[in-house]
């Protein structure tokens, strides 16, 4: 939807940037996870026929995209719009600008704004090891030797909300077995160890079995790295 035409000179814009002629705002400058950016431009002293909202972004696994959203005319000098929630997913980097239009067809396009997408408490990188500090002993374990494994968060502000640890085991010559959870044992917000065979009645750890494990970790936001 756009405004009726004025008549005369003053349906065009002033000369200079988009900045001499439009205020711009938006909020939130540091959305959380699935919350929508709403943006609103005011026009200094022309009406506006039609605007839009130009994105660009980048994911946590790299991967790019752009697309444009329409704004909604308020009155002849104001438009808003939003960067849609479903956009907004946790640790993606936006960039946006907005073109305007005057009833000469003539646009003016703003600067570049930009926010990435963080909450206190959710994980801050796309990879694992960024994240958690994962070890475990010994590397190549006698028969029936119990393996430890130790987690440590990285970052200090990310705290484990829940941790599943998996395994399979594989007998010499025979498909794996499994898979089969590990307990758990917090010994802090976001630190933790696990033990791979602690009874050697019960244990994968045999001659000539082949034992692979994987770990998943779910911040605050229930959302996963491993």
């Amino acid at each position: 939807m756009s405004a009726a035409p004025p008549e005369g000179d003053g349906a065009l814009w002033k000369p200079g940037t988009f900045e001499d002629n439009v205020g711009l705002e938006y909020s939130p400058h540091s959305p959380s996870p699935d919350e929508p950016v709403n943006v609103t431009i005011t026009s200094k002293y022309t009406p506006v026929q039609s605007a839009s909202i130009n994105v660009a972004w980048l994911a946590q696994d790299k991967k790019t995209g752009n697309g444009a959203y329409s704004m909604t005319i308020q009155n002849s000098t104001v438009y808003t719009g939003s960067i849609l929630k479903v956009l907004n997913k946790y640790g993606i980097a936006v960039t946006f600008n907005v073109t305007a239009y005057d009833f000469f067809s003539k646009s003016l396009t703003s600067r570049d704004y930009s926010y990435t997408v963080t909450s206190a408490g959710g994980w801050k990188h796309a990879n694992f090891p960024d994240n958690i500090a994962l070890s475990y002993a010994p590397l190549k374990p006698n028969p029936y030797e119990a393996v430890n494994i130790t987690l440590s968060g990285k970052e200090p502000n990310v705290f484990f909300n829940f941790v599943q640890i998996n395994l399979t085991y594989q007998p010499s010559g025979e498909t794996p077995v499994g898979p089969f959870s590990v307990d758990y044992f917090s010994t802090g917000t976001r630190t933790g160890y696990a033990v791979i065979g602690s009874d050697p009645r019960n244990t994968p750890n045999q001659p000539g079995y082949n034992v692979t494990f994987w770990v998943a970790v779910y911040d605050k936001y229930w959302r996963k790295t491993e």
